[in-house]
């Protein structure tokens, strides 16, 4: 039988183990068990009946990171209710398109985002989260309703800035964590560091049911604004796991720090985009003591799909490895498997995989044939079955004939000292198709064009050397940490805002 989410925390949260949460840098954490965690959750989900929500009512939760957020969050799916957990530096714009697409009954705030929202106001009730306060009650008639094994709802905007609701089950996001657990092999004694923002999905399979699963304790904080906070925060307080994103050890690799910094780590989980390979082997021999995990995977797949073991780092660096327990990957293009060492699209089946986009029929049928999630990542098999990760398909440049992913120039270019960040786009050539232009944040403001194109002419083949450069303070975003590319085109097409 399968366990429901509320089956799951009910053998797995215990008073041995939970969450310690650093609010403050300068002042100790606060303790509250996984068992204390969960009862507060249950207690809060009795509220819910004065506001007379039916089952399945969809719940977005706009809060600052804490334990709070989790006990909201848990609150909901005990209630019968799906919750949409955002980040916290969200916009109010984008915040109120979220509420509007996903035609929420219940929308709960943290006290400080209260009146950031009034001036919004839609058709929905508006609760601080304590439950103690009513802001707003005008409740809509929702027009669509999720399939019935929704659990939460992951609002991902990808690299086009256009949002979609990811409908994930119970069974998702557990059988997910499990697979996880068996290679990431957690235990008691060790105390699993989590920053990345509770709207992440990674954040729940990967880190709070695998710290559930394992009996290691948690330690909450907000997400970093600097590598360097990181590195102090892991010095000062020991944790032994680490699940990261390759763009803070980049700029990590940029910073002065020592490997005693790091000491307590143990296992460190790289998610979230690909890692460039000589980088990643320079950490490798930086950290010995690390046992690195290089994965893949997307929302969509509740997340993890493959993972590179830390004993075939060090002579596989550029691969993701191999598919997680349970999952099968397959390298297809127009509707047949390709041999190995094949580009092609990488399409994935599991017990993982999403139950669709919500209010989505048409993208959800395109995206889901037959058992199959079709990711839109690029990508091939060697002969042995480990899995590398070229770039998107719909990112995919035309240049004189040659499909050009930007991802592979990125990654060269990342690995250079010049270069602090980097985005690789195209532009319509009557000749070459597409020409390629760099969009550069240099590592100093004293890098010139010159000095760039000098650097493509030594690393990158003639066919990958961008044509044009621009020197940016920062490349846009969106509101998840991605590269927003739908701002980069309108940089390029001379928008220096990119708005």
């Amino acid at each position: 039988m399968q366990l429901k989410l509320t089956q799951f925390f009910e053998q797995y949260a215990t008073e041995k183990a939970g969450v310690f949460t650093h609010n403050s840098d300068h002042k100790p954490p606060s303790f509250q068990s996984y068992y204390s965690i969960l009862h507060q959750a249950k207690k809060q989900s009795e509220r819910w009946k004065a506001y007379h929500v039916k089952p399945k009512f969809i719940a977005v939760i706009w809060m600052d990171q804490s334990v709070e957020m989790i006990q909201t969050i848990l609150s909901v799916i005990y209630a019968s209710g799906i919750p949409v957990p955002l980040h916290a530096n969200m916009k109010e714009s984008e915040v109120a398109a979220v509420i509007s697409q996903t035609e929420a009954d219940i929308v709960m705030l943290s006290t400080n985002k209260i009146s950031l929202v009034q001036p919004s106001f839609s058709s929905c009730m508006y609760v601080d989260a304590t439950m103690n306060k009513v802001i707003h009650d005008q409740r809509r008639v929702r027009t669509y309703h999720p399939p019935p094994e929704t659990s939460m709802i992951f609002m991902s905007s990808g690299s086009t800035g256009k949002a979609k609701g990811i409908m994930l089950s119970d069974h998702n996001m557990i059988a997910n964590a499990i697979a996880i657990q068996q290679y990431v092999r957690l235990d008691d004694k060790d105390q699993i560091l989590l920053f990345k923002s509770l709207a992440y999905c990674s954040s729940w399979s990967g880190e709070w049911l695998v710290a559930l699963l394992s009996g290691a304790n948690t330690l909450l904080r907000k997400p970093f604004v600097h590598a360097l906070e990181m590195v102090q925060f892991i010095k000062h307080h020991h944790p032994t796991f680490l699940c990261t994103i390759p763009s803070l050890l980049i700029a990590m690799n940029k910073i002065n720090w020592k490997p005693e910094d790091l000491q307590s780590l143990r296992k460190m989980v790289i998610a979230g985009g690909k890692m460039p390979a000589t980088m990643l082997e320079e950490y490798v021999e930086k950290l010995p003591h690390i046992q690195f995990y290089p994965s893949y995977g997307l929302t969509e797949a509740a997340p993890r799909v493959s993972y590179l073991p830390p004993d075939m780092v060090k002579d596989n660096p550029s691969s993701v490895g191999f598919p997680v327990a349970g999952v099968q990957v397959k390298i297809m293009a127009e509707g047949k498997e390709l041999h190995s060492n094949t580009e092609g699209e990488i399409v994935v089946a599991g017990s993982n995989v999403m139950q669709g986009y919500y209010h989505d029929p048409q993208l959800t049928d395109s995206t889901l044939q037959n058992g199959w999630l079709h990711t839109s990542d690029i990508g091939y098999k060697d002969e042995r079955g480990l899995l590398y990760v070229t770039g998107r398909k719909d990112h995919r440049l035309n240049v004189s004939g040659h499909a050009i992913y930007p991802e592979t120039i990125e990654n060269i270019l990342l690995n250079q000292s010049l270069v602090k960040e980097v985005a690789i786009v195209g532009e319509q050539h009557e000749v070459w198709g597409q020409q390629i232009i760099a969009l550069i944040v240099p590592e100093e403001t004293r890098v010139t064009q010159e000095d760039l194109f000098s650097l493509f002419r030594t690393c990158l083949q003639p066919i990958l050397r961008p044509k044009k450069i621009r020197l940016l303070s920062s490349l846009p975003k969106t509101s998840l940490g991605k590269i927003d590319r739908k701002k980069l085109l309108q940089i390029v097409e001379g928008d220096e805002d990119g708005k």
